[in-house]
């Protein structure tokens, strides 16, 4: 049943496969961003070459029907701003777990808040998964935000369960069950 990474839309985004050729705006947009990058675990890049490997090895992926990870594209400018991605999966329990990177210039426009509600809602109609769930830094309280907007519910902090470029943090973790979201 897995569906893998499809061209998906929302009133104005585009979610979509990645390709090689945007590297430049990942590059510009929020790879190179140490404020965007400060509670991720990955580093800022430092290079065009460090995300065009990254974006090469992303497009290789999208063969795997189980794979998933979108860019994010504002429809009317066609700027790339960010990227979602199921970064982890767990198919005994059929749950996935969710992450996403928006860059600086677009914060506080819910352009993260719209993709995440529209990756739910398509993992929920297309895959089996029973579970998806998120997590973020107890310092980035706007993420939380985010989960909280679409539809997830708290369900505790794990105290130093996470490392990012702060180094040890604790996480807040959130998800939503397959029947919650059908009773809304």
């Amino acid at each position: 049943m897995p569906t893998g990474t499809t061209k998906l839309e929302t009133n104005r985004l585009y979610l979509r496969p990645l390709k090689k050729e945007d590297t430049l705006m990942m590059f510009n947009n929020w790879a190179s961003d140490a404020r965007v990058t400060k509670y991720l675990s990955w580093s800022p890049h430092n290079s065009l070459a460090t995300t065009e490997k990254g974006l090469l090895k992303r497009q290789n992926n999208y063969v795997h029907n189980n794979y998933y990870d979108w860019g994010i594209v504002i429809k009317k400018s066609a700027e790339l701003i960010g990227t979602i991605t199921v970064v982890g999966q767990q198919p005994a329990i059929k749950s996935m777990k969710i992450g996403y990177c928006i860059g600086y210039n677009w914060w506080g426009n819910n352009y993260a808040t719209e993709a995440l509600q529209k990756i739910i809602f398509y993992l929920f109609n297309t895959t089996n998964v029973n579970r998806i769930e998120a997590t973020h830094d107890a310092r980035n309280a706007a993420s939380g935000k985010v989960m909280q907007k679409s539809g997830m519910s708290y369900e505790g902090t794990l105290r130093q369960a996470g490392k990012n470029n702060l180094g040890l943090c604790d996480e807040k973790s959130y998800s939503i069950l397959r029947k919650e979201y059908y009773q809304k």
